[in-house]
């Protein structure tokens, strides 16, 4: 029977790892990184995370809304009492939505308690001026919405704010970190 001749030998087969081994190390670190990171980008973020959330679906909901029902709504943003409610116009007259309407986007939103509502400008220009007790954001039949800028904060680091503003005629939001400084 015919022998071929070895094409390595011993010490070069044994350099580096098999196919085997890089695929559970690879497997073994993703399920690490996995578990891990979004459980920490979830602590950081919880609360801005779910203002924007509240805010994109409340917004899109009134404008859809505004549009469909010919009606106009406002957004009212009450700093005293660290609320957001939507007010509605039927035959004249305003009427805020009461905290057990069944529709849940519609019913006023409170703040965290750990939470404060710093500012809600109307324009970027306006930055310096005092604000109001109220603002008022219109959502008209057009489905035009004010332009604002949305500004809050954790009670503890109150030079951390975090701000959701609009973008467009639509009233699209975006979140705008804390870190990142407007130019």
């Amino acid at each position: 029977m015919p022998t071929f001749p070895p094409t390595m030998h011993a010490e070069q087969a044994r350099r580096g790892f098999t196919l085997l081994e890089l695929t559970f190390a690879t497997i073994v670190i993703s399920l690490i990184l996995g578990l891990t990171i979004p459980q920490l980008q979830s602590v950081m973020t919880q609360v801005p995370q779910q203002e924007l959330s509240y805010l994109t679906r409340t917004l899109r909901q009134l404008r859809n809304d505004a549009i469909l029902q010919n009606r106009t709504y406002w957004l009212v943003f009450d700093l005293q009492n660290q609320q957001i409610r939507i007010e509605e116009e039927d035959s004249g007259e305003r009427e805020a939505f009461a905290e057990d309407h069944p529709e849940r986007t519609l019913r006023p939103h409170l703040i965290p308690e750990d939470w404060e509502i710093a500012a809600v400008l109307l324009t970027q220009e306006e930055r310096e001026l005092i604000q109001p007790e109220e603002v008022e954001i219109l959502v008209d039949n057009s489905g035009f919405v004010t332009p604002f800028r949305y500004q809050f904060r954790e009670r503890e680091q109150p030079e951390e704010t975090w701000e959701i503003a609009t973008k467009g005629l639509l009233g699209r939001v975006e979140m705008l970190n804390p870190n990142t400084k407007d130019s």
